[in-house]
């Protein structure tokens, strides 16, 4: 049996203590594994873990001695109660050390105060979850910056092609690139900007409410920027010739100051700007991915133009109505619509040859005015997070 696994007979016996146990990544399971006495209080250990933060720099000596360690045990991560800290830490790509939080109290994330939620199944704090993993918050112990690791267990490989392409990504306000991708076993550790804004689908429901209060010229800051914002991210993935191919609300994640392109799950480089990839949700797909080869650049735009339609007006569109309005916002007889919807109408046009292109986006008139930093709105702020301060929830 390879070291640190568990027969199937001891997960049986950890989990009617805590779910938590089997949720663990494979350096905590090697620490816990039968050879270790402390195996069977597993579940106590994990439940009494001190929720301190790192509030102070590590020192360099401290640092080195950690990095000598995981050198020797030829290992990027050391499990809970180890001899250095209480908390499991985790080895970067650079070198870099960070060490997980389970953490109650709230943290700071720049202005922005931020309280992590509690998951009684896994019996940890979290910043979030999904169908694949979940997402814990971790501390820098050299600059104590925080930062959000996703810990996803992949036995079949299939965060290979993700990580390949977030590597070729540049840093850039508008796309989510994971600073470190750590690999243990089976288990990927991806470090990440914290997102604690949430989502475009959560945005779209607190501007759906706000429409009624809100004046319009902010509204209208508003729906500019996020738009801009989008373009930007997509500029630089099309630079490098990586076609998203699954933008959607849930894969528009906004930091405490802007909104980022994220999760390359089912991107492709595609040099030829040829695809034949169908995954995805079809409410946000061209309707030429259905039918063999497309241009996935183009498929794209019109991705971004009904998932922004859908966040900043409500509206999600059907074949009949994409097919009404960008036929009435490509004309040139003058309508009541305004510049951001009229520009997101064009891009759902049924024919892609018939879409703006991004550097026909970013040049229109409509963005002349906007913040040249791309900071988000103090608008939107206040809505996303009252008194500056937000409870993460599942």
């Amino acid at each position: 049996m390879k070291q640190g696994a568990l027969r199937q007979e001891e997960v049986a016996r950890l989990q009617p203590q805590t779910d938590f146990v089997w949720r663990q990544p494979h350096a905590l399971q090697q620490y816990h594994s039968m050879q270790n006495p402390g195996l069977q209080s597993m579940g106590v250990q994990l439940r009494h873990l001190t929720t301190q933060a790192v509030n102070e720099p590590v020192s360099d000596a401290l640092l080195a001695e950690i990095r000598e360690e995981m050198a020797s045990q030829n290992t990027k991560m050391l499990p809970y109660d180890n001899r250095f800290r209480p908390h499991a830490v985790l080895l970067g790509n650079d070198g870099a050390l960070f060490e997980f939080q389970n953490q109650e109290t709230a943290f700071t994330l720049g202005d922005l105060t931020v309280r992590p939620y509690y998951n009684p199944r896994t019996q940890s704090y979290l910043l979030g979850e999904g169908a694949h993993g979940w997402v814990s918050l971790v501390r820098s112990l050299d600059s104590v910056q925080p930062w959000a690791v996703k810990v996803v267990e992949d036995v079949l490989g299939l965060l290979d092609n993700e990580i390949e392409l977030n590597d070729r990504m540049p840093n850039h306000p508008n796309v989510m690139k994971k600073q470190h991708c750590i690999k243990d076993g089976n288990t990927h550790y991806l470090v990440m900007p914290i997102a604690a804004l949430g989502d475009g689908k959560r945005m779209g429901q607190i501007l759906q409410r706000a429409q009624t209060t809100l004046p319009s010229e902010q509204l209208q800051v508003i729906n500019t920027w996020a738009a801009h914002s989008v373009f930007c991210g997509l500029q630089v993935l099309h630079d490098l010739k990586i076609a998203h191919l699954d933008i959607k609300p849930m894969n528009l994640l906004l930091s405490q100051d802007h909104l980022m392109v994220a999760d390359l799950g089912n991107s492709q480089h595609c040099p030829d700007n040829q695809s034949r990839q169908q995954r995805g949700i079809e409410t946000y797909m061209a309707p030429e991915q259905m039918s063999g080869a497309f241009d996935p650049f183009k498929a794209d735009l019109y991705s971004a133009g009904v998932t922004l339609l859908e966040i900043l007006y409500g509206e999600s569109p059907t074949s009949k109505e994409i097919l009404k309005e960008s036929s009435q916002a490509a004309s040139d007889e003058p309508f009541d619509m305004d510049p951001i919807k009229s520009l997101l109408f064009k891009l759902c046009d049924p024919d892609p040859n018939a879409r703006p292109s991004l550097a026909e986006l970013l040049a229109d008139e409509c963005f002349l005015d906007r913040d040249p930093e791309g900071v988000m709105p103090k608008p939107l702020l206040d809505l996303l997070a009252p008194g500056g301060a937000i409870q993460l929830s599942p």
